[in-house]
């Protein structure tokens, strides 16, 4: 099986808040952008995984984001499996599928995310504005 790498600056912290709670606003948008994703992610594929995304703070230099995004950031990492292999590959790449189905994929924005963006939408394709990179581990 494909072990597949999402790496993204936008919240998708998974909190678990399903339904809206007039105290716990943030926690449910962020769960909502981790439900986004993972519905893109699951349109070619079943996928399993043993921890949802994790959040860290790194250098994002020479890790595939976009030129407007450097510096020290927060980034959502999410690894995962597939059912099947070539789900996402395309004549360029192996994911190529994948980073078309969540290219303009629209999320909530101003959570915890340390990013400035234009619009509020996963972008892979960018190379100004890319928040989200995908690879084939």
């Amino acid at each position: 099986m494909e072990k597949i790498q999402v790496r993204t600056l936008i919240d998708v912290t998974p909190t678990g808040i399903a339904r809206y709670q007039l105290s716990k606003e943030l926690e449910h948008s962020q769960q909502k952008n981790w439900i986004t994703l993972l519905q893109a992610i699951e349109l070619r594929s079943l996928i399993e995984f043993n921890q949802p995304a994790v959040c860290e703070t790194l250098d994002l230099r020479a890790l595939g984001f976009g030129e407007k995004h450097r510096g020290i950031h927060a980034m959502w990492t999410f690894v995962f499996t597939i059912d099947r292999d070539f789900a996402y590959a395309d004549e360029k790449s192996p994911v190529g599928l994948l980073m078309h189905d969540l290219h303009e994929v629209p999320i909530i924005r101003n959570l915890t995310e340390t990013i400035n963006m234009n619009r509020p939408v996963f972008d892979t394709q960018s190379r100004f504005y890319r928040n989200t990179v995908v690879k084939l581990l």
